[in-house]
């Protein structure tokens, strides 16, 4: 299953990355105080209050808060940039819960930019959960972001080129790579690609809509034999869309990277 990264809290557009410089400097600290801001599309967020959110720290350390509300207060403490629940969201990274171990990358990744947890979260390139390792993948390359660093560049490179690797995971660490090695302005090319793509991309949708509901048909009349070649059909088609984001990688990009050099934009 694949989940949607990067949507940004602060008031910065996540799809325009702090550099590293700006990182250092606090920039990305700064921007996200706590108060109302607007996310990636302009929505104001009402940020839930120090105070508040002690409260709620409290009760998560005493054993009060319960797994169905642990994944609403992380996103509560990363959006708000508590930082003194830091602990307390690293702890997560290690938790039984995937939900948890993802949304705990999020926040330290993209919401707070603490690159010493680079580290935990290279392991979780390992998770069992392809949606976890998918996030690992894109927050490693978000922390590391124009860095041109190579041991995550080696990793990423084998989780890229693993055929036998969940195909969110390998787009993930695919455009982890690009974020290393290329200023978000030098990807203007690559987001091009993709923009051409989306007409295809809703078609794809469209027949997927299409397929289920002959299903559904198939399957509300009684007609088994029709059903079951609509769900041979509809597995088909999940394969060759979980494979179509190969037709956006620049493998002349990729041949640059695996030889230690910055791909031409």
């Amino acid at each position: 299953m694949s989940i949607t990264r990067r949507s940004g809290y602060c008031s910065r557009n996540l799809g325009q990355p702090y550099s590293r410089a700006e990182a250092r400097s606090g920039v990305h600290a700064g921007s996200c105080a706590a108060g109302n801001r607007s996310d990636r599309f302009g929505i104001t967020l009402t940020m839930t209050s120090d105070s508040e959110l002690r409260d709620k720290v409290r009760d998560l350390r005493e054993g009060r808060i319960g797994a169905e509300d642990l994944f609403e207060l992380i996103r509560d403490i990363g959006r708000s940039n508590f930082l003194e629940a830091e602990a307390d969201v690293a702890g997560l990274l290690q938790h039984v819960d995937a939900q948890l171990r993802y949304g705990a990358i999020y926040v330290l990744a993209f919401d707070w930019d603490l690159i010493r947890y680079r580290g935990e979260i290279e392991r979780l390139l390992d998770d069992r959960v392809d949606y976890v390792r998918q996030q690992a993948a894109a927050g490693l390359g978000y922390l590391l972001r124009e860095s041109r660093d190579s041991a995550a560049t080696q990793i990423l490179l084998h989780r890229f080129r693993d055929v036998s690797e969940d195909e969110s995971v390998r787009e993930a660490a695919y455009e982890a790579l690009l974020d290393i090695w290329l200023p978000y302005v030098e990807r203007a090319p690559t987001v091009a690609k993709i923009k051409r793509g989306l007409p295809e991309l809703s078609r794809k949708i469209a027949k997927s809509l299409d397929l289920s509901r002959e299903l559904g048909r198939a399957e509300k009349s009684g007609n088994l034999r029709e059903a079951e070649r609509i769900r041979e059909e509809l597995k088909r088609f999940a394969k060759d869309w979980d494979e179509s984001w190969q037709h956006r990688v620049d493998w002349e990009a990729v041949a640059a990277i695996e030889r230690g050099e910055p791909p031409k934009p």
